[in-house]
């Protein structure tokens, strides 16, 4: 008597080898067998069956390193962001020492023009009150 050995949900080994099974010995068999006209279905089918397996192997295997690789670009990122912020606030800080030393030149040479303006103000005054000497004609 033959027994078989009862397929659980669960068990993780089984169901690969399956699907191995059919699609490398099974479906190809039942595909030469069929008639013409299975065979654009059978493709369609085939197709299907194969991107699902492909996304699932992708997905077990490939999870773990795209998250891996997905993580140190957010580092990698984070520190950019942080660097390029920082290079932010020290030109801020550039252009505010600018702006107050231009603010500080400008009071600067409103008072230099005070003061020449004065200086003439007053040579003037000296020249005015001075006696003025005409040449004979």
């Amino acid at each position: 008597m033959i027994t078989y050995r009862r397929i659980e949900a669960h068990d993780n080994k089984t169901w690969p080898a399956i699907l191995t099974f059919l699609s490398l010995v099974l479906l190809p068999g039942i595909a030469l067998a069929a008639s013409p006209e299975w065979r654009a279905p059978y493709d369609l089918a085939m197709k299907w069956f194969n991107f699902i397996l492909l996304s699932a192997v992708i997905y077990k295997y490939g999870r773990g390193p795209m998250k891996q690789f997905l993580s140190g670009q957010k580092e990698e990122t984070a520190t950019e962001l942080k660097a390029l912020e920082d290079e932010k606030a020290r030109y801020i800080d550039e252009i505010n020492a600018a702006r107050l030393q231009t603010e500080e030149n400008q009071q600067r040479l409103l008072e230099m023009k005070d003061r020449l303006i004065a200086q003439g103000e007053a040579i003037s005054r000296q020249l005015s009150s001075r006696p003025t000497v005409r040449a004979p004609p």
